[in-house]
């Protein structure tokens, strides 16, 4: 604090020299140096005596029974602290933590009369002795607003629901997350009152912005927990591996599939063409034998039967990575024609 006020006097010092230089009205300077003395004379003052600040704090509930939890309204959040204590502790101090844990489980609890029996409260003298065992050792415990804490337990839901991942993820051009964006855990397990479990569908990350990617990425993203649920993990691992891809053309017959010996079924084009996109590391391990495409007879009995057959994919490398498959044309047209060489006579 010393150091402090040597620095201030100093300032004032440069000041009133700064003040000399720009030769003005001497009257005005000798005003403005007055009431900076008197400024200092004041604070020295002030941090020599004691002060009755109101500190707010939030309230941490610990000790909670396993089978309950706290229920958002009436339990009460926040408490507001009188305290007296001298200025220059205060000044001194610095940061200290902002909140006051109340332990349930060495507290008495008691019914608030004439109401559920889920409500609880607290009295004021184990709210005193809380709070004095947490304040810093200068400070003195004047009083509490409110002087009672109350609280609404509920019964204590267990689910397991998915993580959401909130993200704007983008990668540049020709790169792609090798084996999709992976998070660990993928769900986790969360703790809420029975009357809000259901509405509580899955648990999202804080928001993420993972622009024109490269290189892979891995980093833990922390969960949003609402008020009202309990989520002992607080985080997921988020891994994107990255790859550069490449995109490669195939041209492939198309094969029948179903179709009765007794029928012969031309289609038109016979072959398409079949685009996708692959890693550069497995390009050259792909060949036109890891692909099959046809057009299913059974389609013709379908409600939906049209003047063309979908074209479908029937095999493909999945394990080498190749993503975004696209087959053009997609349908083709067909004829239909009884086979003359077919003989349903036994030899």
């Amino acid at each position: 604090m010393a150091s402090g006020i040597r620095k201030l006097f100093r300032n004032v010092k440069a000041s009133f020299l700064k003040l000399r230089r720009m030769k003005i009205n001497r009257n005005l300077l000798v005003y403005l140096v007055s009431v900076v003395l008197a400024t200092i004379f004041w604070f020295l003052n002030k941090t020599g005596s004691y002060i009755d600040p109101t500190i707010e704090f939030r309230v941490e509930y610990s000790g909670i029974p396993g089978d309950k939890i706290l229920l958002p309204g009436v339990t009460t959040s926040s408490l507001k602290v009188d305290v007296s204590v001298k200025g220059s502790v205060l000044l001194t101090t610095g940061t200290f933590q902002d909140f006051i844990r109340i332990d349930l489980s060495k507290l008495t609890l008691r019914n608030v009369p004439h109401a559920d029996s889920t409500l609880k409260y607290i009295s004021g003298d184990d709210i005193r002795q809380q709070i004095e065992a947490q304040l810093p050792t200068d400070f003195k415990f004047l009083k509490v607003q409110p002087d009672t804490i109350f609280l609404d337990f509920g019964r204590s839901v267990t689910k397991k629901v998915p993580v959401i991942l909130d993200a704007d993820i983008s990668f540049d051009a020709q790169y792609r997350a090798a084996d999709g964006i992976i998070l660990q855990p993928d769900s986790v397990e969360i703790s809420t009152s029975a009357i809000i479990a259901d509405s509580v569908t899955c648990v999202k990350t804080e928001y993420l912005e993972l622009l024109n990617l490269q290189e892979p990425v891995q980093r833990h993203v922390q969960f949003i927990i609402p008020n009202e649920v309990t989520c002992h993990t607080l985080y997921t691992d988020l891994k994107i591996n990255t790859e550069k891809f490449t995109e490669q053309t195939l041209v492939l017959p198309i094969r029948q599939i179903n179709t009765p010996d007794s029928i012969l079924m031309r289609v038109f084009p016979q072959s398409a063409t079949v685009k996708f996109f692959v890693g550069w590391a497995n390009y050259q391990r792909i060949s036109k034998d890891m692909f099959s495409i046809a057009v299913d007879y059974a389609d013709l009995n379908s409600p939906l039967k049209s003047d063309l057959l979908s074209i479908k994919l029937i095999r493909s490398p999945e394990k080498l990575g190749v993503t975004d498959i696209r087959i053009s044309p997609s349908s083709v047209e067909y004829l239909v024609e009884r086979n003359v060489n077919f003989s349903s006579e036994l030899p």
